[in-house]
């Protein structure tokens, strides 16, 4: 289980943790049901102020939108869940390639309308199932 990446938001070059919310939230069930945690949102949060809040915006976020991923973050954060797997005791470490290909999808103007609240976590626990088990990462083209 992870915990919900952060939100592009920044105050004082740092990124907010939201370790008394969603955060603690998924932790506690992790703990509960016995299961791997991975703190999703503060490995994702150094990540980011590593880089720089200019870097970030328009690379892993887009420029509008300080909730939802580009797929280079979408990457970025499936290379944590993977990292962290690789130091964890599950099982599923394992089954990750040691050399996974990555292909981003072709570069296209993206519309985003109001406020999707698609389910990026979802789509990013795809993506690094994929990165564990695939030897070739495709991910599709935005249209």
């Amino acid at each position: 289980m992870c915990s919900p990446i952060p939100r592009n938001d920044w105050k004082d070059g740092k990124v907010p943790r939201n370790d008394a919310s969603y955060g603690l939230w998924a932790k506690q069930i992790a703990e509960k049901e016995k299961v791997t945690f991975i703190n999703l949102n503060e490995k994702m949060a150094l990540e980011m102020e590593k880089s720089g809040e200019e870097k970030i915006t328009g690379t892993y976020f887009y420029k509008k939108d300080h909730t939802h991923t580009s797929a280079k973050g979408a990457v970025l954060s499936a290379s944590i869940i993977i990292e962290e797997l690789k130091n964890s005791k599950n099982s599923l470490k394992n089954y990750i390639l040691k050399n996974p290909k990555i292909v981003l999808p072709v570069k296209n103007k993206v519309f985003l309308i109001g406020d999707s609240t698609m389910p990026i976590m979802e789509i990013q626990m795809l993506w690094a199932g994929a990165l564990c088990f695939l030897n070739t990462v495709t991910l599709p083209e935005l249209k």
